[in-house]
């Protein structure tokens, strides 16, 4: 395996606005781009907003959507170039009809269209640069960057990559240990009902809104919507099974790790607990699927490991280098078979219930089963080498996350590869600190374990630590939050069993 040196990272190159999508450039030919700088006196400005996500309506905010019945391998992501396309056709057909149809001018639907591109593999993949996803999401970002809607400037850390074989990241990111939000809730508890006193993205300010994400029936390709349309007016044929609007949105992270940080909460307004669940997987899989770019990846805390607040929620990101888990030797998991999830843990998922699939069949083959052999965090990776078996993977990785939440096991999930690999940490972190065992050099150091820092991304708030990190410093810190070998075996099997 290569070593790497201690580079100074670059962040992955987007564009400002949906504007620029005409001058859209490939990300390979964009190498070494920054994002824009965007000015002290906005990022620090904390623009109040009165409107709530409590309030939410259908027409105030975009809308992306995913067929909710796609077939595996049918249609690539919706790219840049298309969306570019769709909107420029678009433009042109509506100035042709001379304002015939005033009742669609508000409303802005992009489509595929019937191009396909195919990879080596035989999966279809963005070739053309970013994905349209990525586009829409960051220029998004970008807006409200400039709104002053973040709690610090994370274009402004510094960021570098360690030398060693595995090569983790370490930021120094100070903003986020004055001005994250403080959690409000019992850590040595991983079930813990919804707290409506308590923080909520309920109270989050609609302008944190990106834009909604989820399936749709009657639609073969990905759309977007500038406006959310889904029932009644111009895109009626699009709409959703279920007429009470209880949207999944995609909301901007005000205290960024990295570049373009967001947050996926599924059915906002169900107020769900914090609890990995089979359709809500699939639904972060999905969106990993949609971004289609190996920069793009997602993440889950579970209660008790560093979630810091109680209503369901995924994060994500892009950081232009591979984490250290994915350079990770892995070592096929053979004495434990998969024990598969009873149907009726699968009924709930509207995309399954709409088009059936693999969740009533017993062979989950196709989905590998490995350890982690030379990682300071003991874990398990799950993946599939086709998209085909995206579903059976999201039904085997909740499965086993919703056997550790039942037993009050803390975890954290790591989705990459666009969406082909899944990595599951259970951890003991908090219940070590809490015992008095982890040493307080560790502790002073304030890293909080999380999932992105248990997957190599080290969020470091003192200058000294930033300065003198090193791939053996970054071992020693990850190892504390290891269960032992003992404890991860019967661990492993109760993933796997539910015994």
């Amino acid at each position: 395996m290569d070593n790497f040196n201690a580079t100074t990272m670059s962040r992955v190159p987007t564009l400002i606005s949906l504007n620029q999508l005409a001058d859209y450039s490939p990300l390979d030919e964009m190498e070494g781009a920054s994002p824009p700088r965007v000015e002290a006196n906005l990022v620090h400005a904390m623009k109040p907003c009165k409107s709530t996500v409590a309030s939410i309506t259908r027409d105030a905010t975009p809308c992306y959507l995913f067929p909710a019945c796609r077939m595996p391998n049918a249609v690539p992501p919706l790219s840049a170039e298309r969306l570019a396309a769709s909107q420029s056709e678009q433009q042109k057909t509506m100035s042709d009809s001379d304002g015939e149809n005033d009742s669609n001018s508000d409303t802005q639907l992009y489509g595929i269209g019937e191009y396909e591109t195919e990879s080596a593999s035989g999966e279809y993949a963005s070739t053309l640069g970013q994905s349209a996803f990525d586009d829409i999401l960051l220029s998004h970002w970008e807006d409200r960057a400039e709104l002053g809607l973040f709690r610090y400037d994370v274009t402004e850390c510094a960021t570098k990559v360690l030398p060693g074989e595995l090569g983790f990241v370490a930021q120094l990111n100070e903003g986020r240990a004055l001005k994250k939000r403080p959690t409000e809730f019992k850590i040595d508890q991983v079930a813990q009902p919804f707290d409506p006193t308590k923080f909520n993205f309920n109270k989050a300010g609609i302008n944190e809104v990106l834009f909604t994400f989820g399936a749709a029936t009657g639609i073969a390709t990905s759309k977007y919507n500038e406006i959310d349309a889904t029932i009644d007016g111009p895109s009626a044929d699009l709409a959703v099974d279920s007429p009470m609007f209880d949207p999944n949105l995609v909301l901007i992270n005000v205290s960024p790790i990295e570049y373009g940080h967001v947050l996926l909460v599924p059915s906002v307004l169900s107020c769900l607990e914090q609890k990995l669940t089979l359709p809500t997987f699939r639904l972060a899989l999905e969106m990993i699927r949609e971004a289609d770019n190996p920069f793009f990846r997602i993440g889950f805390n579970s209660l008790g490991a560093f979630a810091t607040i109680n209503h369901l929620h995924f994060q994500a990101y892009y950081l232009s280098t591979a984490f250290a888990v994915e350079r990770a030797t892995l070592s096929a998991v053979t004495d434990v078979t998969f024990v598969p999830p009873s149907p009726e843990m699968n009924a709930a998922c509207p995309m399954e219930s709409a088009c059936g699939g693999a969740f009533e069949e017993s062979d989950f083959s196709s989905v590998h089963i490995c350890t982690l052999a030379d990682y300071p965090v003991r874990g398990m990776c799950f993946y599939i080498t086709s998209i085909a078996d995206i579903a059976k993977l999201a039904a085997v990785v909740s499965s086993c996350c919703e056997r550790m939440h039942d037993a009050n096991i803390p975890h954290n999930v790591f989705v990459c590869d666009r969406g082909l690999r899944a990595f599951v940490f259970p951890q003991c972190f908090a219940a070590r600190q809490a015992a008095g065992e982890v040493p307080e050099s560790v502790l002073a150091t304030g890293v909080n374990p999380a999932v992105f820092e248990i997957s190599g991304h080290l969020v470091l708030k003192r200058k000294e630590d930033y300065d003198n990190a090193d791939e053996t410093w970054a071992r020693n810190i990850l190892s504390e939050v290891s269960l032992d070998a003992p404890t991860f075996s019967r661990v492993v099997s109760l993933m796997l069993t539910g015994k």
